[in-house]
């Protein structure tokens, strides 16, 4: 018997139908890898709002041969900055192993490639082989490592304490817009998957309308702003409460240090900063993301009582002009 022929087609954004066909190919492959976490109708919905992506040009979708309702593989993009672009494939289980990926996948280079990306993304878990495998065979290479780790409700770990000299404002207190683009790119620029890898892509006019257009992620009293003895920015840290499912999760994002004040281990009193914001608001476990750090700072997150839960490889493949 025949292979079936593949159709890939747009997304449709201009109705709800494809989202919840997506949300129940989401749960079924889920439920396959047994993730605790299954996605939502909610997330679905945060992801369709992200700033320099549209749903009807960057996700594409493939039908099963027997079923128009039943999508077995997603693909889509997203811009990230002007220079780098962000793939994320899906699969059905009971339909790996027949190219739909690959299908899929270059599409999404071609759409980077309009986009005028120099480079693509995509991560891994460092347990998923078969996801590795995909991307080293289409000429991606390990780049940076991102982490998430949690910490009962019960950790002890104390007030932060601040090597001499430095102190620490929340956004809230300072309310000058070139701090925090400064403070961002400083910490930022130098550490592998974020956006400020790409000089200037994180502005005034690039954060004025991130705050508008997501608030719930850029609260004033959850941005963490650490000063150096000489009053010059020194670190960042944002807590916010993620919403998975009908709870929210307790998240510390991202802690970050400008690199001459990295020898201080400014990492401790900022996530302890923001995990205490958290605590005063609710009750149960911190959750802390770490994005293009090293084992060395996530070992920082490990004696305050931290422990890991994944640990992704993020990989790149530069993008040759067409």
């Amino acid at each position: 018997m025949s292979k079936p022929e593949w159709i890939l087609r747009n997304y449709r954004a201009d109705s709800d139908a494809d989202l919840f066909r997506l949300l129940k190919l989401y749960n079924e492959i889920e439920a396959h890898d047994r993730d605790p976490n299954p996605s939502t109708e909610a997330d679905l919905r945060a992801q369709l709002k992200w700033q320099g992506h549209d749903p009807a040009c960057d996700r594409w979708v493939i039908e099963s041969p027997h079923d128009p309702d039943q999508l077995i593989g997603y693909g889509r993009v997203f811009a990230q900055s002007s220079e780098r672009t962000v793939v994320w494939i899906l699969v059905h289980p009971a339909w790996r192993r027949q190219k739909i990926g690959t299908l899929l996948l270059q599409r999404a280079l071609e759409r980077a490639h309009e986009q005028g990306a120099a480079h693509m993304t995509s991560t891994a878990t460092v347990e998923d082989v078969s996801a590795t495998a995909f991307l080293t065979r289409n000429h991606f290479s390990a780049a940076g490592d991102n982490w998430s780790l949690l910490a009962s409700q019960d950790l002890q770990a104390g007030a932060p304490c601040w090597p001499t000299g430095y102190t620490v404002r929340t956004y809230a207190q300072v309310q000058h817009l070139p701090t925090l683009v400064e403070v961002l790119n400083r910490c930022y620029s130098d550490m592998w998957g974020h956006r400020e890898n790409t000089p200037d892509a994180v502005n005034e006019q690039y954060l004025s309308q991130a705050m508008v257009r997501r608030p719930e992620l850029y609260i004033p009293e959850a941005m963490f702003i650490a000063f150096a003895p000489d009053g010059s920015v020194a670190g960042f840290c944002r807590a916010e409460f993620e919403a998975q499912g009908n709870k929210k999760l307790k998240v510390v994002d991202g802690p970050g240090v400008v690199p001459e004040h990295r020898p201080q281990r400014l990492q401790r009193p900022l996530a302890l900063a923001a995990a205490q914001w958290l605590n005063a608001r609710q009750a149960g476990p911190v959750t802390l993301y770490a994005w293009g750090d090293n084992e060395k700072t996530i070992e920082i997150y490990r004696e305050l009582g931290f422990v890991l839960q994944e640990h992704w490889i993020e990989y790149k493949r530069d993008l040759k002009p067409e």
